[in-house]
């Protein structure tokens, strides 16, 4: 949905393919994301990961960011986390990418809904689900009121329909907190 949200004719095997997408392995956006930088699209991050010690110093970089069980979550489920590296240093440097490392909260996300842009959210859908496990997963935040958060939760084999849903703010809140991640898309309205 982000993708079709900018561009409405690109269609998910064109995404599939951009980010290199593999069943059952963890999708890093940042091939996504330099494809859509130079499609004119802003990116601002929020990230506990320290992506610039990553750029820097390969995997020990981001050893440093992460605890013991989310580095090895990481490692078993991406296909080739070296191959992140040059994209990431691509990311970092493109006049289109603003990066925060902090833990993203719900007022940030609040004051980036807007009629421009898109929010996507890495949330554990287990959590979310209210079932027992792990899993991360991104969603688009469509809306944010008070009592309820709107998301489009796209649909992965296996999964029940559900594209559009509303769940309580605290059961959203629990599920982020486990994905700490925070992506913002915005292109000019001109």
């Amino acid at each position: 949905m982000t993708a079709r949200s900018f561009f409405p004719e690109v269609d998910t095997d064109e995404i599939a393919r951009i980010t290199g997408w593999t069943p059952g392995h963890i999708v890093w956006a940042f091939p996504f994301w330099l494809w859509m930088m130079e499609r004119g699209v802003r990116i601002h991050e929020y990230d506990t990961i320290d992506y610039a010690a990553w750029a820097e110093r390969g995997i020990a970089g981001l050893e440093e960011s992460l605890d013991a069980a989310s580095l090895d979550y990481v490692t078993q489920r991406t296909e080739d986390l070296k191959a992140c590296e040059e994209p990431l240093r691509r990311c970092l440097t493109h006049p289109n990418f603003a990066f925060s490392r902090q833990e993203p909260d719900l007022a940030t996300l609040r004051r980036s809904l807007s009629p421009g842009s898109v929010c996507e959210a890495a949330v554990c859908s287990k959590t979310l689900d209210r079932e027992p496990g792990f899993s991360l997963h991104k969603v688009v935040v469509l809306k944010a009121p008070d009592d309820r958060v709107d998301l489009h939760d796209p649909v992965w084999p296996g999964a029940s329909p559900r594209p559009f849903r509303e769940v309580a703010v605290e059961d959203f809140m629990a599920a982020w907190q486990l994905g700490k991640e925070l992506t913002v898309y915005e292109r000019d309205q001109a």
